[in-house]
């Protein structure tokens, strides 16, 4: 039970309402919250807070039903090996990356009012860190 809802069940009156709600507040633990509801009908117990759990990226692949990080070394590997389609499909996502930082960091220097005094056009500078390795992939796979 809550103190809250002990108080709308007449159980507790504003003047006791408000002194555990203060004691609450600086509660520090869950033990600090069981003499605030020892005395109140189903109150004796505290709920325990569930465990946070971040999902990492390979729960999300077992949802999804891939391991998106061995997918990614086999497709680069079979790419390195001759494999056409594997090949057009890591210079697509190179690209797209290459594009969407582009685009990101264009519209942020346009936002900021054209880089200012800060060096001209920086966008470009993200744009030819990734785009060297997308042409060496390029020139190294041959592509037409």
């Amino acid at each position: 039970m809550r103190l809250s809802e002990a108080h709308a069940l007449g159980q507790l009156d504003v003047n006791e309402f408000n002194e555990r709600t203060a004691i609450a507040s600086t509660a520090k633990t869950a033990g600090d919250l069981a003499p605030l509801l020892a005395d109140l009908p189903g109150g004796q117990a505290v709920p325990k807070p569930a465990p946070r759990h971040t999902p990492s990226l390979s729960s999300y692949a077992t949802v999804v039903g891939t391991d998106w990080h061995d997918g990614r070394d086999e497709l680069r590997r079979r790419a390195d090996e001759g494999d056409e389609d594997a090949q057009r499909r890591v210079a697509m996502a190179a690209l797209s990356t290459w594009v969407l930082v582009a685009f990101i960091t264009t519209a942020v220097w346009l936002a900021t009012g054209f880089g200012g005094d800060h060096g001209g056009f920086w966008p470009i500078w993200p744009m030819i860190g990734l785009g060297i390795p997308l042409v060496a992939a390029m020139a190294r796979w041959k592509f037409k």
